[in-house]
C-alpha cells in the first residue's frame, strides 16, 4: 500500500502550522562538554541509543522517499523510546511522524527535493536494517518527560560516527490535540536539521 504524499498536502496544511554538525573545533569549551553530557544522559533516559539501538525499539513501516534528493533518496524511522499505549506496526503516530517530515520538507525549496510517504511493511522488519544503505537517512525517535517533549536523531550511517544531529522539541497542545498538531514541532526540527547539515555539507559527527 502506497501513499501519494501530495494528496495528503491539503489535509496537513490545514493542521500544521508553518511555523548538523557543528566546524571541528579544537578544543571543547565546558559549555560544549555541558551539552554533550545532557545528550547523552537524556539518549539514555528515553533509550535512544541511535543506529544500533538495544532490543527495546521498533522500526516504522512508514518512509519518505525523496525523489531528485542530492544526498538521501530514503528516509525511514525507528522508535526507540515514544510513550504510545499503541505498539503495533501501523500505529497512528509512526505515520503522522512522516507525514510531518515529508511536510515540512515539501516546503523547504532549498532542499530541491519532492517528498513521498509511502508504506511498506518490509521497512518494519529489523533483518532489513543490518547494512547500511547508501543515500538512506535514518531517524530515530523518541519522547522524554519533565517537560513532555520528543526527540530524534539524525544518521548517514550504522556507526556512531553517522549521527549529525540531535535534539528534542517541546510537545505541542495537550492530549486532546491531534497527532499532527502535537509531532509538528519534531518535523520542523527533523526538517531543519537535515537543511542545516545540507548547508554545511557535512552528515557525519566529526566533520
Amino acid at each position: 500500500m502506497y501513499m501519494k504524499y501530495t494528496t495528503l498536502l491539503g489535509a496537513f496544511a490545514l493542521i500544521f502550522s508553518v511555523a548538523g554538525c557543528e566546524p571541528k573545533q579544537s578544543a571543547q569549551s565546558k559549555g560544549d562538554e555541558a551539552a554533550t553530557n545532557s545528550e547523552t544522559q537524556a539518549e539514555a533516559t528515553a533509550g535512544a541509543q541511535g543506529a544500533d539501538a538495544g532490543p527495546d525499539y521498533q522500526y516504522s513501516p512508514f518512509g519518505v522517499r525523496l525523489h531528485s534528493g542530492e544526498h538521501f533518496h530514503l528516509i525511514s524511522f525507528k522508535d526507540v523510546g515514544l510513550d504510545r499505549k499503541n505498539h503495533s506496526e501501523t500505529a497512528p503516530i509512526l505515520e503522522a511522524i512522516a507525514q510531518s517530515v515529508a511536510y515540512e520538507l515539501q516546503k523547504r525549496r532549498d532542499l530541491e527535493v519532492t517528498p513521498e510517504v509511502f508504506y511498506d511493511p518490509k521497512l518494519s522488519d529489523p533483518s532489513k536494517h543490518l547494512a547500511c544503505g547508501d543515500r538512506h537517512l535514518y531517524v530515530d525517535v523518541w519522547q522524554s518527560q519533565d517537560p513532555d517533549r520528543y526527540g530524534y536523531s539524525l544518521w548517514s550511517g550504522c556507526g556512531k560516527s553517522g549521527k549529525f544531529a540531535w535534539d528534542e522539541v517541546p510537545i505541542r497542545g495537550t492530549v486532546e490535540s491531534s497527532l499532527a498538531d502535537r509531532v509538528s514541532p519534531m518535523g520542523e526540527g527533523i526538517v531543519e536539521s537535515l537543511a542545516e547539515a545540507h548547508d554545511r555539507e557535512c552528515f557525519s559527527k566529526n566533520c
